[in-house]
């Protein structure tokens, strides 16, 4: 596995690809209950950044669409 970087340096790409690998872990249902408590930090971790990355894309959307009703 490649080291995991600090959420701030990802792309939501690899964001979701990191999850999906956690995911895939998790319902091996052989892991030690310690990695699995750091994989679930991780992964919240994860989902946080996902949701703020497309809340930040959705604003962005709507003021290039705000700015396009006023010219009309």
């Amino acid at each position: 596995m490649s080291p995991k970087k600090k959420t701030k340096e990802i792309k939501y790409q690899e964001a979701l690809d990191e999850l999906e690998s956690i995911v895939a872990e998790v319902e091996n249902d052989t892991m030690d209950v310690d990695i699995l408590s750091e994989r679930i930090s991780r992964a919240l971790e994860l989902i946080n950044y996902c949701r703020s990355k497309l809340k930040d894309t959705e604003n962005m959307i709507q003021k290039a669409f705000e700015g396009e009703e006023e010219e009309d």
